[in-house]
């Protein structure tokens, strides 16, 4: 059996936007449960675009891909890059852990148009983004709420999948109405001390989602 190929975009912005690594700790921690909840059999891709192009291991079986920018964008979350389509052409499951940036929004269409399964995780934040106004949620396989209340929200769809967390969008930072490249300042606590979350247990959860996309695949391919 092939590795499965996973790419996780969002929540890297932020990153950028401050200097620190908030998303990124928590995306590095999540794919290498996930991995080790599927015993190895996938490779996982946390992609973003920015000024310092580069390619580097974080795990074992995790890898941060830094796409080059195209054009100059205003904020951290205008980034987008031409090489985005083609670093997605060899995936088979697209994660978008949040969809208020450029690149995920783009890598929402891309997906679809290249019929990936597409898993989005929703917050149940309200915000005037491209994503939210279209309802691009429509367009995932699998929408991911870690609270209950937010799960509620979309419970007329049969897509969404309640995986329990205690992850909250605002521990990342909401971004502020667009130019701004800050957050909404009620958001983003200063403290850096993570959310208590069951890394393990979550890994078992989105690998079980996973794995069912991987074995439709084949399917679909024999």
């Amino acid at each position: 059996m092939s590795l499965a190929k996973i790419a996780y975009l969002g929540l890297l912005d932020g990153d950028q936007a401050y200097g620190d690594a908030r998303g990124e700790d928590h995306l590095t921690r999540l794919a290498q449960s996930v991995s080790i909840a599927w015993s190895g059999e996938c490779e996982i891709e946390l992609i973003s675009c920015g000024p310092q192009p580069r390619v580097e291991r974080m795990r074992e079986h995790v890898v941060r891909r830094v796409l080059p920018l195209s054009g100059s964008p205003l904020t951290p979350w205008d980034a987008c890059s031409w090489e985005l389509p083609a670093a997605l052409a060899d995936v088979d499951i697209v994660h978008l852990h949040d969809y208020h940036s450029r690149t995920c929004e783009l890598a929402l269409l891309i997906a679809k148009q290249q019929r990936k399964f597409l898993c989005l995780t929703d917050y149940g934040v309200t915000a005037n983004w491209l994503a939210t106004e279209l309802e691009l949620h429509c367009l995932a396989d699998a929408v991911i709420c870690h609270a209950a209340d937010a799960a509620q929200k979309l419970s007329g769809l049969a897509n969404v999948e309640y995986v329990p967390a205690e992850i909250f969008l605002e521990w990342f930072g909401v971004p502020a109405e667009w130019p701004s490249p800050c957050f909404i300042p009620s958001t983003r606590p200063r403290d850096r001390q993570a959310p208590p979350v069951d890394y393990a247990s979550l890994g078992e959860r989105l690998q079980a989602i996973y794995s069912r996309a991987a074995a439709r695949a084949l399917e679909a391919a024999a």
